[in-house]
């Protein structure tokens, strides 16, 4: 069964804007942690996730703040995320991911935009798929373009953007081809080549790069169709 963002219901996904935008506005969007609470506080400071899933926990277990953070440490933000609005775990582990990597300044404007821009029954599935192909094989962005022709590095790059496309294409890629490529990938170190580019660039490239993964998320989320 194709789970749906925000189960198909507009009120829980204006409800949730609201919020997010009450934790922007009171300037609570923090990085490298997923929630805290200060003293008696009705808001909570977080990440993506902490400020997305931590108050609708709280009212949904009868808890104050404080103890609803302290209970999610327990806990899968992901998973909660998926069953409380419809957000793929995956994706979800992007958007946390991406939120992380932003500048400060930007990181919290970005979580409220990219929470509006999840479509109303949206079919989330394949976003984290998209995502990733495109960090793979972008002609400008992407990890290919940093490999050199005929390498290891190269073939296990292709790969992976292979089993991705498959995925794309309705396709299903089992457990073997999946351990394989991650094999590959391993003996040819493609996970330093996959960062390869960040040791090129300057501050000021390696901050567009991130800006680019983010907005490149956005736009894939935003485009998400919309599930009969």
């Amino acid at each position: 069964m194709t789970i749906l963002a925000w189960h198909n219901d507009p009120a829980l996904k204006a409800e949730t804007v609201a919020r997010m935008r009450a934790h922007a506005a009171a300037d609570e969007f923090v990085q490298g942690t997923y929630a805290t609470v200060d003293g008696d506080s009705i808001w909570l400071r977080g990440c993506f996730h902490g400020c997305l899933t931590v108050e609708k926990i709280a009212v949904e277990r009868g808890l104050p703040l404080r103890r609803a953070a302290l209970w999610m440490q327990g806990e899968s933000y992901h998973e909660h995320a998926e069953r409380l609005w419809g957000i793929p775990r995956q994706l979800g582990q992007l958007l946390d991911s991406f939120f992380e990597e932003l500048p400060s300044d930007y990181a919290g404007r970005w979580a409220v935009a990219v929470t509006e821009a999840i479509p109303v029954g949206a079919d989330l599935s394949l976003v984290a798929a998209r995502m990733i192909h495109d960090l793979m094989i972008d002609p400008q962005h992407g990890v290919r373009q940093h490999t050199i022709e005929g390498s290891a590095q190269r073939a296990a790059v292709d790969t992976v953007a292979e089993l991705y496309a498959k995925i794309l294409d309705g396709e299903t890629v089992d457990r073997g081809e999946w351990v394989k490529a991650r094999r590959a990938a391993h003996a040819a170190d493609a996970a330093h080549a996959a960062y390869a580019a960040y040791a090129a660039y300057d501050a000021a490239a390696a901050a567009a790069h991130r800006r680019w993964r983010a907005d490149q998320l956005m736009g894939h989320i935003a485009n998400a169709p919309i599930a009969p």
